[in-house]
């Protein structure tokens, strides 16, 4: 009877205990999750007034808002130099070309292409080309200086690349947003025809 009494009583201790065990368990996961929640709760959205991002723009647009005009040049000779010229000189004429221009078989044409920049605030970047370049060598003397063979008719051949072309400045003396671009054809054993009106310009 005694053996009995005492085997009931360690059924109710280990029973307590484990009892304890759970409840300890279970008080230990709400404290962790109170904790947790509490800590979070810092990061709760709130709609305040007056606050947010802000995005601010300080670049500066390039021009687009050019123009150009095309010039034919020839060579100054000893013969036809005038007050002022030097032998090898390029003369432009005073009015603009426009339409065709014959190149003859093993000659050089000259050309001066004006393009002025309208914008007052802004500068720009351009590229010069035509659409149809005949078999030719193409120069520019101004304001690269760069020679490149032609050996067929190529479509939207490019004359010059990303030139800079300042603001307009009516204080400037050396043109207001003015870019000069000098530039000839040599043409070998056959006649080359340039077509003025194809040039066109592109913004870098």
């Amino acid at each position: 009877m005694k053996k009995k009494s005492q085997k009931d009583k360690r059924k109710v201790f280990l029973a307590s205990r484990r009892g304890v065990i759970m409840i300890s368990t279970i008080a230990v996961l709400v404290l962790l999750i109170n904790l947790i929640t509490a800590s979070y709760s810092w990061f709760t959205p709130q709609n305040v007034n007056g606050t947010g991002l802000q995005y601010t723009f300080d670049g500066k647009p390039r021009s687009e808002n050019c123009s150009f005009k095309t010039y034919k040049g020839t060579k100054v000779t000893d013969g036809d130099r005038q007050e002022g010229e030097y032998l090898g000189q390029i003369r432009y004429d005073a009015n603009e070309t426009t339409g065709n221009v014959s190149v003859a078989a093993n000659s050089v044409q000259y050309f001066k292409t004006e393009i002025v920049n309208a914008d007052t605030q802004n500068a720009s970047d351009v590229s010069l080309f035509i659409k149809s370049m005949p078999a030719c060598t193409v120069a520019v003397t101004y304001p690269a200086n760069s020679v490149r063979i032609v050996s067929s008719t190529t479509s939207d051949y490019y004359i010059i690349r990303n030139a800079y072309v300042k603001r307009k400045d009516t204080a400037d003396v050396n043109g207001p947003g003015l870019l000069v671009v000098e530039w000839f054809v040599k043409t070998g054993s056959s006649i080359a025809t340039i077509n003025l009106n194809n040039l066109y310009l592109t913004y870098n």
